[in-house]
């Protein structure tokens, strides 16, 4: 989706992967590089974009339940004890790795 602002609106596009495309992001090993071997922009095409609040949707969240780092933010409120639930992804992965390190 490509989103152009300009004076007074918003422009709004769509895109989808070709299947060629879509064999090549399989097959890609490169990436960090900014110009990926073998990438062309011919791998996308221009599609339809339904704008409908009569259309009810869902969306996807990553195995690791982090779909929004803003939400990691501080936040204020009585005193509680914080279990693994509310502690912050980054705290998680530390604990984790200090426990297999006393573990080995």
């Amino acid at each position: 989706m490509i989103v152009s602002f300009t004076p007074g609106s918003i422009s709004l596009s769509a895109w989808g992967l070709s299947p060629a495309g879509y064999k090549w992001g399989a097959e890609n090993k490169d990436a960090t590089s900014d110009q990926p071997q073998g990438f062309s922009t011919n791998m996308g095409e221009k599609c339809q974009l339904l704008l409908s609040d009569k259309i009810r949707g869902y969306f996807l969240v990553p195995e690791d339940d982090v779909w929004n780092y803003s939400f990691l933010g501080s936040s204020f409120g009585s005193a509680k004890n914080l279990g693994r639930d509310e502690a912050p992804f980054s705290y998680l992965r530390l604990i984790n790795s200090r426990t297999e390190e006393i573990l080995l």
